[in-house]
């Protein structure tokens, strides 16, 4: 968003904005976590120092990020799914 758009939107379209924004982070946050872990755990079994190597998930750091996408999967019907969306769409049409 530029900061001419910012100033000329209003507070439920900044709101939408925000959250959209959070969400982006949050996802490339999650799969930078996951391509550290697998590129860990590659060099980690690599090493020929050790037969049984001692793989310690990065996941286990960030419990709570991945506990709440699981949540949230887990709470929602199809019918919310799909109620939220066409919210969103209409939304964007206007």
């Amino acid at each position: 968003m530029k900061p001419r758009e910012f100033w000329d939107s209003t507070y439920r379209e900044i709101n939408l904005y925000l959250q959209t924004h959070l969400v982006k982070i949050v996802d490339d946050l999650k799969r930078e976590i996951n391509l550290q872990e697998a590129v860990t755990n590659k060099l980690i079994r690599a090493d020929s120092m050790s037969k049984k190597p001692k793989i310690i998930l990065i996941r286990d750091s960030y419990k709570g990020l991945y506990q709440e996408e699981k949540q949230e999967f887990d709470t929602r019907s199809p019918e919310e799914i799909k109620r939220k969306m066409r919210e969103m769409m209409g939304f964007q049409k206007n």
